[in-house]
Parts: structure tokens; C-alpha cells; sequence
């Protein structure tokens, strides 16, 4: 009886041995789900919580995209948006009213840069920033300060093309020295634009989806860079319930055929769509995690209950 509970036993500490190590992967997988949502839950919520630079209270954004069909060219792009501007600018409840290529958030694609005096440098080895073509009043429809001057209804086409770098520029580029009345040049596939000298130095407004990063960006008057697809940026004196309909009115009294591409909506709320997704892979890691845990618990309980019930009949064997 004692050489077969002896062979029980032999065979009995293989499987317990097999099913603590079982239970160990699980544990261990386990905590490296938990830490991996821990660390994408602390990363969602310092971006939630991030300042982009801007204050987004009672704005709201929409973008217009002019058909090419009938705004083809430079000329008929600046009517359009010179009239929207003058239109939107006579309603009392609006506090300003601003245009831009891109919002704040968003990601600009790079443009090599050349900086005056500076010499030659190999064409490869330039250094790049981003670029947004702004209108109307936009650093003041977005809270953003800046030193120097802005731009002007007079910075047209056939003046001396003029530029507004944003802080993170100045030191990047010029590291103390004095930046306005620098010149400045970008290219775009390789063509270099014209000359601009810098009037104006803007706080850094992030344009990343990351709203704690902090790039380098020019910014650029839309007379002399027009361009026909624009985010109508409007800040409201008060909560703008109905602003959006307000902008679409407006645009269609200028052009019927020209409509809101997916109308308008706080700048908030499309400051928050940006890192939207990172919240919803936070979310399935957490429930991952949580299911892991679930199932390392059971199995943990089953092994030390297994474990149990084998050394009740292990010392009644040795008592007998």
C-alpha cells in the first residue's frame, strides 16, 4: 500500500509541479497585461489632460473645401474667403473669426528649411518645419499671444512676403538672438519659396497628435499662400449653441454649392476625436488584463485546493 501511495504521490508531484507552472505563466502574463494598460491608461490621461496651447472655450471649427471647378484659381479663392470673413465679422455675437490650414492637433507635413546668411547646406541635411496658412484673426480666435506684430490686411500678394514663427522655432534656430527681421525660405518637393521675413514671434500651439509635443512651425499669410481648402475657426462671446448652422448659413448665402465638409463643431470636441483611439486601446488592454487576472485567480485557486486535498490523503497514508 505504501510503494503504490508512494508511486501515487511521485506521479501526483509531477502534475502539481506542471500545474504551478501553469498557474506562473498565467500570473505572469497577467501583470505584464496590467502594467501594459497601466502605462497606455496614464498615457491617455496625461494627453487628455495636456494644454495644446490654445483656449478652446466657445470655439467652434468647420472646414470648407472650395470646388476646384469654380475656385481654380488664387484670385477667386481670396474673394470667397474675404467675403465669408467680412460676413462672419458684422455678427455681434462672435468675439473673432480666424481661418487655417490645419487645426491644432493636427499633424503638418515637413517642409525643408533655409534660413539667410546662414550658407550653403547640403539639400539633405536641412532642417524641417511645419507650416499652417492662417487668416482673419487667427491667433486671437485661439487665445494665442503674440510678440511682434501679426499679420495685416495689407500683407497682400504683391508686398514683401512676411512670416510669424512660433517660439519653439526662435530657439531652435536662433538660439537668443533677435528673430524678427530674419528671413526665412521653405520648399516644397524640392522648389524653394519665396524669401519671408519674420515679423512676429507666436507661443507654441502644439500640432501633433501628442498635444504635450511641441514642434517647430511658420506661419503664413493666406493672401499671399491661398489655398482653397480652409478650417473656419469662430470664437463665440458666449456657449455657441447653434454657431455651427450660423457658419453654414453664411457660407451657402456666399455659394450654395460650397457646403461644410462634416459641419461644425466645438474645437474641443475635435481636440478630443485626436487621441480618441488611444483611450479605446487603453480600455481593451484594462479588459485583457482583467480577464487574465479572472483566469489566473482560478487557476491559482484550483491548484492550492488540488495541493490541499493531496496532502489530506499524503498524512493519513503516513498516519496509517
Amino acid at each position: 500500500a505504501l510503494k503504490d501511495g508512494g508511486r501515487s504521490l511521485s506521479t501526483d508531484s509531477r502534475t502539481r509541479r506542471a500545474s504551478s507552472m501553469l498557474v506562473a505563466a498565467e500570473v505572469t502574463l497577467t501583470i505584464v497585461l496590467m502594467a501594459g494598460a497601466g502605462v497606455l491608461l496614464r498615457t491617455f490621461f496625461d494627453v487628455y489632460r495636456a494644454d495644446a496651447g490654445i483656449d478652446p472655450t466657445n470655439v467652434v471649427a468647420a472646414q470648407v473645401n472650395l470646388p476646384p471647378a469654380t475656385y481654380g484659381t488664387p484670385a477667386a479663392q481670396i474673394d470667397f474667403y474675404s467675403r465669408l470673413t467680412t460676413s462672419l465679422q458684422r455678427r455681434g455675437e462672435l468675439e473673432s473669426f480666424g481661418m487655417a490650414t490645419a487645426l491644432p492637433g493636427w499633424a503638418l507635413a515637413p517642409r525643408a528649411l533655409e534660413i539667410d546668411g546662414r550658407g550653403d547646406v547640403d539639400p539633405q541635411q536641412r532642417p524641417v518645419v511645419g507650416q499652417v496658412t492662417i487668416g482673419g484673426e487667427y491667433f486671437r480666435s485661439l487665445g494665442v499671444r503674440v510678440t511682434g506684430r501679426e499679420f495685416r490686411d495689407t500683407d497682400e500678394a504683391d508686398r514683401e512676403p512676411v512670416v510669424i514663427i512660433n517660439e519653439r522655432f526662435a530657439r531652435e534656430f536662433f538660439q537668443g538672438r533677435e528673430a524678427i527681421g530674419q528671413r526665412i525660405r521653405v520648399y516644397t518637393r524640392d522648389v524653394a519659396g519665396p524669401w519671408m521675413r519674420v515679423i512676429g514671434v507666436a507661443s507654441n500651439i502644439s500640432q501633433s497628435r501628442d498635444l504635450q509635443q511641441r514642434s517647430s512651425v511658420i506661419y503664413v499669410p493666406y493672401p499671399q499662400q491661398p489655398i482653397g481648402g480652409l478650417w473656419v475657426i469662430a470664437r463665440a462671446k458666449r456657449a455657441p449653441d447653434a454657431r455651427g448652422l450660423a457658419i453654414a448659413r453664411h457660407v451657402g448665402a456666399i455659394d450654395p454649392d460650397v457646403p461644410l465638409a462634416d459641419g461644425a463643431l466645438p474645437l474641443a470636441e475635435r481636440l478630443a476625436r485626436n487621441y480618441q483611439h488611444r483611450g479605446v486601446i487603453a480600455v481593451l488592454f484594462t479588459a485583457f488584463a482583467a480577464i487574465a487576472l479572472l483566469l489566473a485567480s482560478v487557476g491559482l485557486y484550483g491548484v492550492m485546493a488540488r495541493a490541499v486535498s493531496e496532502r489530506t490523503q499524503e498524512i493519513g497514508i503516513r498516519t496509517a
